[in-house]
């Protein structure tokens, strides 16, 4: 069983189960995700993908911070068939770009912590989630 069957099971078997706890620096709770609303929100997410012209095969590049966004496209991409490239959000855009290249990624998805990198790689598919 992969990830994804694995996330459909506990979707129906359990949908109403925490499946994702976000901490704040503090260790409290800061939000919490039940499978139902994973699932919705990596549907949503694979959507977005496709309509970015992603299709399965393809390396798709998340330069993310921690975050429920992160887990949602991260889990979308492998939905897909394509392949997770994560990297490091700390990366400068010289490291970015190396990965990029090497990988001959389709596409690379910034949030608001790396979108600064946009600048230095306007010669790739970039997208702010």
């Amino acid at each position: 069983m992969n990830w994804i069957e694995r996330l459909e099971h506990h979707i129906a078997d359990t949908p109403k189960q925490t499946a994702l706890e976000w901490l704040d620096t503090d260790g409290a709770t800061a939000a919490a995700t039940t499978y139902a609303e994973l699932g919705a929100a990596v549907n949503a997410a694979a959507s977005h993908l496709l309509a970015l012209g992603v299709s399965p095969g393809d390396r798709v590049a998340l330069c993310l911070s921690k975050s429920p966004a992160f887990a949602c496209y991260h889990l979308a991409v492998l939905q897909l068939g394509c392949v997770s490239l994560p990297l490091n959000p700390d990366y400068t855009a010289d490291e970015v770009r190396y990965y990029l290249e090497d990988s001959a990624a389709a596409v690379l998805l910034l949030d608001q912590t790396t979108a600064h990198l946009s600048e230095s790689l306007r010669e790739f598919s970039l997208y702010l989630v």
